[in-house]
């Protein structure tokens, strides 16, 4: 990097004898409103010259006029004087873009370190004054790779004036003239302090540098340091994947998901469960997209590990319930966008890790420097060395375990066009001794391409195709078999974003899904003798949705977010349908009828109207007030009757007999930042009623069932929550402490009395949590050691327990059981500590690490996943884990 900027001066100190020689042989005439870049391009090839560029340095830059015999090194240098960038004539047909004093792009030569406070810098010039104020603006960069610090706080101290950088690490602020000290901050990251004289408007850049190490280690954080006073829309976690890294980790290794359950309004129904659960809503009610592309299955090895690879991971956003915006549906609490990190256009690198159970290693760099990338990572299990090391002769003979790969290709069409393609694979297996094998997985892709119209009107493009599969097979006994089921999707969208008009930003789109469900198919293996084959017809749906949402600035303190979206659900043929009599209830003996339909043709349509909208009003410049009102509907229903979902669980679609699910929820919650915003307070109160959710009879088959709707009732819930949040976000120690109060009921009737639920009376749901607490913590011992901490509690969920026992000669006996969940397991608790130690970051070393100690269950509570009981109706608790250290080493090179 030294060496290009000592070229890059060289290059203007020879410069300027040819450039009096040859400027007026090439000369620009006409009318210009056009980027930057695409003028180099045009004038390369108009005039046979060659300009030694970066298109990234000036993306918003343009040149613009009206000019008539015009040189062109006076056109490229009055159009990329705003940025403090200039052209120099190096030869007759070379020209070089370098920098101007204090200006450092992405890629130019970065600081060594943090900028004396003694030293004072001067932007602008005393003949360009215009005013008491000017506009100071820049980009803030990672000092170690050069990466945009998206969201970093930009702070005068003297004038009490901030701002925050964009995604792609650029700021604008106005300040008044002067002297004064500027802070940038960013949570990980060290302070960058500098002292600026302000002559007038003008740019200075800042590089900040990791407090440990270059490693994605550490952090959580809004957009800004007030983004939640300032943001609009309630209910959106946004998690910074360094924090997720460092938190205290199962057997070593980050997972995303469980970072989640430590936010406020989420929740798990054990340890080992699949999913999560937001504001009283169950785990199929979470939409979760990776890169623009629908997952089904968020967990790995029972639920113990996330399908997010962290090495991979850029970005990851919840939107909760009152938090979805009309952009989004098709889900009832919450929609999980999690975003893959795009490669290195410059530089090659790598980094991975070696843990308990599993290893992984991922590859990032160019693939035409400068204009296109390439990130791929894989993680691969040998979990089964731990089941071996049990006495038990079954787990010895057991297997689990899990392998996943990650592709993305960038590629910079143009200035204005971006195009991606990412990809994913996944497969998971487990058997227990010598019974049942299990395996599923996932296959996607998709490609996305974003194009910018104009710097105010831009378009979004994603397609992706999708798989998530199950097997189950028996190679013992009498009953061999083999079954499996799948599901395919295939979705399209568009969305436009205008900035057209002052103080509003208006979004509006589309998105089309269509679905193929397969809920299984047995076959009997060579072996069986007692097995019969069963097909379960498929079922195939489109699924639509259109909305329009505008982000409204009133003014200073009144801040509207509204939006309509109207979804549709098409669900069509071929497919036969069961006709069932009237006046009974439905059985396979009540079927009196079956209709036919043939490929393509609608059987049947559902659709409505969603109104979104949130308001906030500013009480001060530090907090604020936020209403919300979101409805939604879910047309694809996960159908389950145990309370943590399984590989084998099935989806159900909208049709004839199943209606879509709907919601209302309602928000309102009080926002307040203390000290310089280094501490964030919350308070969120949420209400949320929802009609025709699934829950199943007593009695329920689910399983290979050709007639599900016989087994299922569609019912009413509902739930209510104060969220309480508090946040340290600057400083050596920083976390936070959430705890949620909760409650969520469920009430299914039928108009057969015997088929309702608790005799037609609320109950709890199996996901019903009342009290929720989670403490995140984290202290910087020194520069390269951390310390973090976990603490959570939550009462115990409900469960169906037996009452009395009936006895039936001297030896049968049965259970009687209490109504639908009206008992608790014990309440849940847990203590996890970890240290991070890290080697430093020096230049001249090629490959940096860092080693992670973690205790999970530090006082080895045996938490109930389950109770279940014997004939006698004895209870007996099943607690998976205990206390469990681990160890893993992490590198990057």
């Amino acid at each position: 990097m030294k060496l290009r900027t000592l070229l890059l001066a060289f290059l203007a100190g020879v410069s300027f004898w040819c450039h009096a020689q040859s400027e007026s042989d090439y000369l620009i005439s006409g009318t210009y409103d056009t980027p930057v870049a695409q003028f180099i391009q045009e004038s390369q090839s108009k005039f046979n010259i060659k300009v030694y560029h970066k298109p990234q340095w000036f993306k918003q830059a343009r040149v613009v006029g009206d000019y008539s015999n015009e040189p062109l090194l006076n056109v490229l240098n009055a159009a990329l004087a705003p940025i403090d960038l200039k052209v120099f004539q190096y030869s007759k047909t070379l020209f070089v873009v370098i920098p101007q004093t204090a200006f450092r792009p992405e890629d130019a030569a970065r600081s060594e370190g943090p900028i004396p406070l003694d030293q004072v810098i001067t932007v602008g010039s005393d003949a360009a004054v215009q005013g008491d104020m000017a506009t100071i603006k820049g980009y803030v960069a990672d000092g170690q790779t050069g990466d945009p610090v998206a969201g970093a706080v930009v702070y005068a101290i003297s004038s009490a004036k901030g701002t925050t950088t964009n995604e792609d690490g650029y700021y604008e602020m106005e300040v008044p003239i002067g002297q004064q000290q500027f802070r940038f901050s960013f949570l990980g990251y060290q302070n960058g302090v500098a002292m600026l004289d302000i002559k007038s408007s003008g740019t200075f850049n800042m590089d900040l540098y990791d407090q440990v190490t270059e490693l994605n280690s550490v952090t959580v954080t809004a957009e800004g340091p007030d983004e939640n006073v300032q943001s609009v829309v309630m209910g959106v976690e946004k998690m910074d994947i360094q924090m997720v890294k460092r938190m205290p980790v199962l057997m070593g290794e980050a997972d995303v998901v469980r970072s989640l359950t430590l936010l406020p309004g989420v929740t798990t129904v054990g340890e080992g469960a699949a999913g999560f659960n937001v504001r009283g809503g169950s785990v199929g009610e979470n939409l979760i997209l990776q890169d623009g592309s629908e997952l089904f299955n968020s967990s790995h090895l029972f639920g113990f590990f996330s399908v997010f690879n962290p090495d991979l991971v850029e970005d990851l956003t919840l939107y909760k319930g009152g938090g979805i915006q009309a952009d989004m549906g098709g889900r009832l609490s919450s929609v999980l966008n999690v975003n893959l990190k795009e490669g290195d256009k410059e530089e090659f690198h790598g980094r991975g890790g070696i843990g308990s159970l599993m290893g992984r290693l991922s590859l990032e760099g160019p693939i035409i420097k400068e204009k296109s990338s390439f990130s791929v990572g894989g993680r691969i299990s040998y979990s089964d060395w731990l089941l071996k090391q049990y006495n038990d002769i079954d787990l010895k003979k057991s297997k689990a375990g899990f392998n996943d790969l990650n592709l993305k290709i960038s590629n910079e069409i143009s200035p204005k066009d971006n195009l991606n393609l990412s990809g994913y694979l996944s497969k998971d297996y487990f058997k227990l001794a010598n019974d049942t094998v299990y395996t599923y997985g996932t296959k996607l892709g998709s490609i996305g391409w974003d194009h910018s119209f104009s710097d105010k009107f831009f378009s979004y493009t994603n397609a992706s195709i999708g798989q998530y599969y199950s097997d189950v097979e028996d190679e013992e006994g009498v009953n061999q078999f083999e079954m499996n089921a799948k599901i395919n999707y295939l979705s399209a969208s568009q969305e436009f974003v205008s900035n057209h008009f002052d103080m509003h930003e208006l979004k509006f789109g589309g998105k089309v899904t269509k679905y193929e469900i397969n809920q299984g198919e047995l076959r009997p293996l060579p072996g069986a003798l007692n097995t019969e084959e069963i097909t379960i017809p498929e079922q195939n749906g489109y699924e639509f949705g259109f909305y329009l949402a505008d982000s409204w600035t009133v003014n200073e303190k009144l801040s509207v977010n509204a939006g309509l979206r109207y979804s549709m659900f098409n669900n069509v043929g071929p497919e036969d349908v069961y006709v069932y009599q009237d006046g009974v209830p439905m059985s396979t003996g009540s079927i009196i009828d079956t209709l036919s339909y043939g490929s393509g043709e609608s059987i049947q349509k559902y659709g409505g109207f969603e109104p979104r909208f949130s308001l906030r009003y500013a009480l001060d410049e530090t907090s604020s007030i936020k209403v919300g009102y979101n409805r939604l509907r879910q047309y694809m229903h996960l159908v389950s009757n145990t309370a943590a979902i399984t590989p084998v669980d099935v989806w159900q679609m909208s049709n004839s007999y199943i209606r879509p699910a709907v919601s209302d929820q309602y928000t309102i919650g009080y926002f307040r930042n203390f000290n310089d915003n280094s501490i964030e307070a919350s308070i969120e109160l949420y209400y949320k009623s929802s009609d025709d959710i699934l829950d199943y009879k007593g009695g329920a088959n689910l399983l290979l069932n050709e007639t599900l709707e016989t087994d299922l009732l569609q019912g009413e819930g509902r739930a209510k929550g104060i969220e309480l949040s508090l946040k340290k976000t600057q400083g050596r120690t920083t976390g936070w402490i959430s705890y949620t109060y909760s409650r969520t009921e469920l009430r299914a009737i039928s108009e057969f009395p015997l088929e309702s639920v608790n005799n037609g009376n609320w109950y709890p749901a199996n996901y019903d949590k009342p009290h929720n607490l989670s403490v995140v913590f984290t202290h910087q011992l020194t520069k390269r050691i951390t310390f973090n901490a976990n603490f959570v509690y939550s009462t115990g969920r409900p469960i169906t327990a037996p009452t009395s026992v009936y006895q039936i000669g001297p030896y049968r006996q049965f259970p009687n059981y209490s109504e639908r969940n009206q008992f608790r397991i014990p309440d849940y608790h847990r203590l996890d500590v970890s240290l991070t130690i890290d080697r430093g970051f020096a230049k001249f070393k090629k490959i940096k690490s860092e080693w992670n100690f973690s205790i999970y269950n530090v006082y080895g509570r045996k938490n109930a996943y389950s109770i279940y009981f014997s004939d006698t109706s004895r209870a007996y608790k099943l607690a998976i884990l205990g206390f469990v250290p681990s160890v893993s080493y992490n590198f990057i090179f």
